[in-house]
């Protein structure tokens, strides 16, 4: 693969201390050689044999039976890819770096891997090293025939979109039971993408359409493209693989620890307090609150800074993101939030030299107790004009706009013959298309006709009808259970005892009770 010259070279820059190594390839190292069953061993060129140097290669790397990729990667010739990570090892224990980073392309997707390297008396303890392979290359290999196999794909990034349709806005719940077989993982099981539930009952089956193409790598893209992210404070960097299309958004995550061995973690770092001059004239009326129930459309801080998307990650880096606060309103968007407990709504703002400001929401929209709507997702009533005025077109109409957000393709979106609102899709809110031939389509405003059965109560009750007092739902006890936020990632549950619908009750908001005689009762929201 290299020749000596390019070897004495990579050794010297492996023995030269630094934070970090980045290694360009342009073609993958870490996915194994693809099973025998696929591809025979005696095509490679560096075959020698049955118990020669290239079996002995993969039995090093303990890949014996590990699948990878058919097409052209390190691991066609393992003497030179057990070679190459092995000097990464070494680099790693001699204290040389902190963590060793591939990055590779000439794939036309992109995926996140990951590779322990094992113990060796010459090389050192077992290392782990790192890949981020993105491409920007126009293709799209959404295919069934293609199985994107890599038996070293970092699986703990458990992303995944809305029944295909590109948004990565949603967590993975493992374990999951589909057609009565239990996977740990995501599956191709039916589908020629892996896939998994992000929501589950209470004996662990996938709920009926709640399932979403997973995100730790990305093959429904035309393009995309890789970016390392570092966070000196926490000592960490973050490897992702984002797709470009209309708006940017992360697909795969994988946090790597630049701590020396034994270190405690550092907690996250805290946005910094903002400098007197942003600082708001605060309302303290109570239908204010702090704004972590605050779920409007206002985008601009107090000084009139356009907010950045949260799912953007320039120009400011950060780890509020939709994956890491589920339960805070954040998503495809730049509506002002908070979710991390700060004295009021607030956003990265889009200017290079403001990291961050408060917003003052109140005007915007006060936080009260009655239900919201949230996205509108689960709005199923008969709302059917827009914001400005337009009629709605049937859903299973193709005049006068031509569509495919059908109820066919859409099934539990609440689609059907008929022309009210709804957002089949992962908009913002609830849409629908016109009867105005020049008009496409229109959001629709159904806050006010939402109703606490619909599952998206945000308010801070947290006394049951009855008047017990809930539990929060991060405890197990007195009384344990499956409704965590882990689980139900959208319930707008978290470290709260806050009465919610996470599974779809027909009575609307309820919780768990802290009377251990009393599991759990309905709350009074309204």
């Amino acid at each position: 693969m290299l020749g000596d010259t390019q070897w004495a070279w990579l050794q010297a820059e492996f023995n030269t201390p630094s934070e970090v190594k980045i290694i360009g390839s342009g073609i993958q190292v870490l996915p194994p050689l693809a099973d025998e069953g696929r591809v025979s061993k005696s095509s490679y060129c560096a075959y020698d044999g049955a118990g020669g140097t290239f079996d002995a290669a993969i039995a090093e790397m303990a890949e014996v039976g590990k699948r990878g990729s058919e097409y052209e990667q390190w691991a066609e010739i393992p003497q030179e890819r057990t070679k190459l990570l092995r000097m990464a090892q070494k680099s790693i224990n001699d204290g040389h770096t902190r963590a060793v980073i591939f990055v590779s392309g000439d794939q036309h997707w992109g995926e996140l891997s990951r590779k322990e390297i094992p113990a060796s008396s010459t090389h050192g303890a077992a290392a782990t090293v790192y890949e981020l392979t993105a491409s920007g290359l126009d293709a799209n290999w959404f295919s069934s025939t293609i199985q994107f196999y890599n038996d070293n794909r970092a699986t703990d990034v458990p992303t995944c979109d809305t029944q295909n349709n590109g948004h990565m806005a949603n967590t993975c719940v493992f374990p999951f039971i589909y057609e009565g077989v239990t996977y740990n993982e995501c599956t191709m099981e039916d589908l020629n993408v892996p896939w998994c539930y992000h929501q589950v009952d209470a004996q662990g089956v996938g709920v009926s359409g709640q399932w979403g193409v997973c995100g730790s790598f990305v093959n429904n893209a035309p393009s995309n493209y890789g970016e390392i992210a570092f966070d000196w404070a926490n000592s960490q960097v973050a490897l992702r693989v984002i797709t470009p299309d209309m708006t940017p958004r992360v697909s795969g995550e994988l946090v790597v620890s630049l701590a020396p061995p034994g270190a405690p973690t550092p907690p996250p770092t805290p946005p910094p307090s903002p400098a007197p001059v942003v600082a708001p004239t605060y309302n303290e009326a109570p239908d204010c609150g702090t704004g972590a129930a605050y779920r409007g459309t206002h985008a601009t801080t107090i000084s009139g800074k356009t907010c950045q998307q949260w799912t953007a990650q320039t120009p400011h880096s950060h780890s509020r993101t939709p994956a890491n606060y589920p339960s805070g309103g954040l998503g495809d968007h730049n509506y002002c939030r908070n979710p991390d407990g700060e004295p009021q709504a607030w956003c990265y703002t889009t200017d290079p030299n403001s990291r961050w400001e408060y917003c003052d929401v109140c005007t915007f929209g006060a936080v009260d107790e009655s239900p919201d709507c949230g996205t509108g997702a689960q709005y199923r009533g008969s709302l059917s004009t827009t914001v400005d005025g337009y009629t709605c077109m049937p859903w299973t109409d193709q005049s006068p706009h031509s569509h495919s957000r059908t109820p066919a393709n859409y099934p539990n979106a609440g689609l059907g013959d008929h022309n009210y609102c709804r957002n089949p899709d992962g908009e913002n809110q609830a849409w629908c298309y016109t009867t105005d031939p020049n008009k496409r389509w229109d959001w629709c405003d159904c806050c006010e006709f939402c109703t606490p059965t619909e599952d998206l109560y945000r308010g801070t009750v947290s006394t049951t009808a009855s008047g017990k007092t809930c539990q929060e739902w991060t405890q197990q006890s007195p009384h344990s259970h499956k409704r965590t936020p882990a689980n139900y990632p959208n319930g707008g549950l978290g470290d709260h005892n806050y009465c919610r619908n996470p599974d779809g009750e027909p009575e609307g908001s309820w919780c768990y009770t802290t009377d251990s005689g009393t599991r759990w009762e309905y709350c009074n929201v309204c």
